[in-house]
Formats: C-alpha cells, sequence, structure tokens
C-alpha cells in the first residue's frame, strides 16, 4: 500500500509510521495490526492462537522487530532512504514506540508515546495506580460508596465496567453522579446508589448483564505483549504524553529523563476528534514543534553530509512543510 499523504523521496520527506496497538487497525486506516484482523500469520487465527509456538510471535520485542522490517522495505520501495521516521503509538503501541526507538535508533529518529504505562513493569509504580484513578478522579464520596459496595456487589454477582472517563459524555462523572445524588436516608443501602448509578449511565433497565466476552486475538495476545526494557543513557528523541485523567497515567513518564526525553501532560485525560478542547490542542502543538525540532535538526547534519553532492535547484522540505503536515498526521492518528 502506498504512504499516505507522503511529500516524496525528492524532498526527503518525513515518514510517520503509526504503530498497531492490540486490536485491528480497520476502523482507522485500510490496514491491520500484526495478529489482529486481516494481518494473521499461519494461514488461519487458529492456528495463530493455538500453541506457546505460534503466539511466540505475538510478543512485543518481534512486533517492534517486524516494524523495523516493514519500515526498511517501505524506505527501499520509495527511494526514501534519507526520509526520517517518527514512530507513534498509544497505550500498548505507545510503549511499542520507545522501545522502537531505543531499539532500532538507526530505524526511528524519534517516537511519540502517547498513555504509556512502560513504568508498570518491574514493580517501578504501584500496580493499583490505574484502579486508584479509576476511582477516585470523579468523585471522592462516589470512590468510598464504591468501597463499601464490593461485599453486596458479590452477593448478587455484579461487576462493574468502567475504563474510559471520555469527553464529552463523561461517563464516570455521570455514574458517580447518578451515586452521589440518590436521596437516601442510610448509607447502609449501598445497593440502592449503586443502581442509581447504573440508571445514570445505561438507563432503567430490567436487567444490566455484560454481553459475553469472546476469545480474540486482543484477550488471548496481551498475556504475551510483556517485555522488561526501560529508559536507558542511549535514549532520546522521544515524547511521552500523558492525560493525568487517564488512568495509564499512573505507569507513564511524568517527569523528563533527559533533554530529549521529555513528558508532556495535563491535568486533562483522553478526549476523541470530534470534540478537542482546548488543552489537548495545546498539547499536540507542543509535540509538534518538538518533532519539529528533531527533524529539523536531522535535516541540517544531512544537507551538510550532501551538500557536495546535492543537484543544483533541489529543495528539501522547509520547515513550515513538515510543520504544517505533522500537525495535520498527529490530529489524525491520536
Amino acid at each position: 500500500m502506498a504512504p499516505i499523504h507522503f511529500h516524496g523521496a525528492d524532498a526527503n520527506a518525513p515518514v510517520i509510521a503509526y504503530l498497531g496497538a492490540e486490536e485491528p487497525l480497520d476502523g482507522v486506516f485500510p490496514s491491520s495490526h500484526r495478529y489482529c484482523g486481516k494481518s494473521i500469520p499461519f494461514g488461519s487465527r487458529e492456528e495463530a492462537l493455538k500453541n506457546a509456538s505460534t503466539l511466540g510471535y505475538f510478543n512485543s520485542a518481534q512486533a517492534i522487530t517486524d516494524y523495523a522490517e516493514i519500515l526498511l522495505y517501505i524506505k527501499q520501495k520509495y527511494n526514501a532512504s534519507h526520509s526520517p521516521v517518527i514512530v507513534i503509538g498509544g497505550s500498548y503501541a505507545g510503549m511499542l514506540a520507545p522501545w522502537f526507538r531505543l531499539k532500532y535508533p538507526h530505524v526511528a529518529l524519534g517516537a511519540l508515546a502517547s498513555s504509556a504505562p512502560i513504568l508498570y513493569f518491574d514493580d517501578i509504580t504501584p500496580q493499583n495506580g490505574y484502579y486508584s484513578i479509576v476511582t477516585r478522579e470523579a468523585s471522592e464520596t462516589c470512590y468510598e460508596t464504591i468501597m463499601k459496595s464490593w461485599a453486596e456487589i458479590e452477593k448478587v454477582a455484579s461487576k462493574p465496567d468502567a475504563q474510559y472517563n471520555q469527553p464529552p459524555k463523561y461517563p464516570v462523572n455521570m455514574l458517580c453522579g447518578g451515586i452521589d445524588g440518590e436521596a437516601l436516608g442510610s448509607d447502609n443501602d449501598i445497593l440502592s446508589k449503586i443502581f442509581a448509578g447504573a440508571v445514570a449511565t445505561k438507563g432503567n433497565k430490567s436487567c444490566y448483564v455484560n454481553p459475553p466476552i469472546n476469545e480474540s486475538e486482543t484477550t488471548v495476545g496481551f498475556r504475551w505483549q510483556d517485555i522488561k526494557l526501560i529508559l536507558q543513557r542511549f535514549a532520546g528523541n522521544i515524547i511521552f504524553s500523558n492525560g493525568l485523567r487517564d488512568p495509564y497515567s499512573s505507569g507513564g513518564v511524568l517527569e523528563d529523563a533527559l533533554e530529549s526525553v521529555v513528558a508532556i501532560h495535563t491535568a486533562n485525560g483522553r478526549a476523541n476528534q470530534d470534540s478537542d478542547p482546548d488543552w489537548l490542542v495545546i498539547q499536540r502543538k507542543a509535540e509538534v514543534e518538538i518533532i519539529e525540532g528533531w527533524i529539523s535538526k536531522y535535516y541540517a547534519d544531512l544537507k551538510a553530509k550532501l551538500k557536495s553532492r546535492r543537484p543544483a535547484g533541489h529543495r528539501g522540505m522547509t520547515n513550515e512543510d513538515c510543520g504544517a503536515s505533522m500537525y495535520k498526521l498527529i490530529n489524525l492518528l491520536l
């Protein structure tokens, strides 16, 4: 498949590589992530997931190796040997991006890692950080009520399922608003408060039963997608982007590690493209400016190297070309 929005090898245009995560990419681009969607090795999904030998290729180390092979192939196919590559990913793919930059610095000039909980490994951060943010960020009294409810919930075999407090609806706020707004005379009537929260988010129904979860490449694959890599002294040109309302930020890098390994975060969290708030626009612009700096330095070094061999009249990409294209792509991808 031809690169999307590629300005051409003659201009040494940058290549923005959006790394797939643990689900198909069919809804984002007409392509798929390895092992997911249509990208299934060994001929079929059943063969690919059936045992340890075939599942072994589903791990994160193999994933970034595959990406390296693909990117080198694309650069060769389109005569783009001097085009800098920036890898971008979110969540699991957000971890793949900096790992890729660390392992293949000759392939990727830089990495943008969004919502990447890479510090969950080796007990660097508390393992309950994700759940602490999920339960406390909307309302402390809601958190206390839910803490009291576990014993009651177990009796009736109910289970909550709230991962993202995603705008514009903010479902966790809706849930906690229902719980906090229920006027009850006794704190012992916990289930009534929980039911009020369910009504606030799901409507008044006679039954709230989660649909059965099919065993998929996502659920199977996550068991194999662990890798013990940390930021090392040779790291550089990596952005860790987080929103503090995002539960995964509890395992994310929130402080600059080096001058060129930077952390950008906001007190807010996840958003979607239909209603990007001002804070997200500002955060993306800051990311683009940093990436522009990486690419500008790369072009300066490349120009010095190729100056004596460059034909008269050749025009590479300008900073303005690069910045405009970069901002459009990051808005599209994240």
